[in-house]
């Protein structure tokens, strides 16, 4: 429960900062070809339609937070109708935002979500970090299809930054769970000490790596909304940059061009992944056999088990309490988990044997 509360509380509104939406963002440019703002003033969304090849429509907005930030909560649904992939697998729509440091260096592209075909989409909330931070973020939109519309119809975006209670509150948290895993450890046999204390160190690095918070680049919040506070008020109105490929060639201001195929986002084994789908099997085994083999080397077999065996449940179940959801895929990943851990205990029961042996021998 202090992990749930704490994490539900990690971020507050940064009170020079309003929260920005789409009422907010329709500017007063007028729009491109296969650009539409649709709905009411107060409440508008805004739709992308691609009606023949090779026009794809693409749309930058700035927001009116011109000073770099570290941390940006969106809240957004975006959907599709009739969109037809383009030539490129990910040539469709698409929800982007790019980070751009004060000082004018390269930006990054941070995928929020894309659409394709006839997708209703779902309303999803995250807290998006730039990998050089602090910068400045700036909302785009592409449609790269062959025909079809996009539409974002939902988008609000927050500037926070982190709470002190969870600043100090982590240590004592990552405190509890390793005190924790120690007594889990003496009460399942293992003999305590510096070999327990080290097992259990392993198990907690593995935790925090894969688990909470996991590898992932965006931050989510666990099962129910991140709890923020009130707003603030209402900030004044930006200007607005939209573009078609149509009008790029006749337009005296910067042509906004597609930043063509995005790489995988989070950290470098969640990028393994997904450029490797055929072998997430072998990495699931291999991620549960070094863990296995480790620690039934410090405290024994079924110790060992259970540290393991609560690690690979507890890796599914943030998976589904982070909004990733469960499918036959992660019951795949269950199995080849408990293949792993088998095959790391077994390893190490050997080893302790060979150990022993030795020792039995060199008296």
């Amino acid at each position: 429960m202090a992990l749930f509360f704490l994490w539900e509380h990690r971020f507050e509104r940064a009170p020079e900062f309003a929260t920005v939406r789409l009422a907010d963002l329709k500017g007063m440019t007028s729009p491109a070809a296969g650009v539409e703002w649709l709905g009411p003033e107060s409440d508008p969304s805004v739709r992308l339609r691609v009606e023949k090849p090779d026009n794809p429509i693409f749309v930058r907005i700035k927001f009116p937070m011109r000073t770099p930030v570290d941390f940006l909560h969106v809240r957004f649904h975006m959907k599709s109708r009739g969109l037809k992939v383009g030539q490129d697998p990910w040539a469709d729509g698409r929800c982007i935002i790019e980070w751009h440091q004060a000082a004018g260096g390269v930006s990054e592209n941070d995928a929020v979500a894309s659409a394709r075909g006839d997708d209703l989409g779902e309303v999803v909330d995250f807290v998006m970090r730039p990998k050089q931070s602090p910068a400045v973020p700036v909302l785009r939109l592409e449609n790269l299809g062959q025909t079809g519309e996009l539409e974002l119809t939902q988008f609000e975006a927050t500037v926070v930054r982190e709470r002190w209670a969870w600043k100090i509150g982590r240590w004592l948290l990552l405190a509890a769970w390793l005190a924790w895993a120690y007594a889990l450890l003496i009460y399942t046999g293992a003999k305590g000490g510096l070999s327990s204390l080290l097992a259990a160190s392993v198990w907690l690095w593995m935790a925090l790596y894969f688990v909470v918070p996991g590898p992932w680049e965006n931050l989510r919040p666990l099962a129910t909304p991140f709890q923020m506070g009130p707003e603030v008020a209402k900030p004044s109105l930006p200007g607005i940059e939209v573009k078609s490929k149509e009008t790029a060639a006749t337009s005296n201001a910067e042509a906004v061009t597609s930043i063509g195929k995005i790489p995988i986002q989070g950290d470098l084994l969640l990028r393994i992944k997904f450029h490797f789908v055929k072998l997430r099997p072998l990495l699931h085994l291999l991620l549960l056999l070094g863990p296995a083999l480790v620690i039934g080397l410090l405290v024994g077999m079924r110790p060992a088990l259970w540290l393991t065996a609560i690690f690979s449940i507890g890796t599914e179940v943030a998976e589904v309490a982070f909004g990733y959801g469960f499918d036959s895929a992660d019951v795949c990943d269950l199995i080849w988990d408990a293949i792993g851990i088998g095959l790391g205990l077994w390893l190490s029961h050997f080893v302790l044997i060979w150990i022993s042996s030795r020792k039995t021998r060199l008296n």
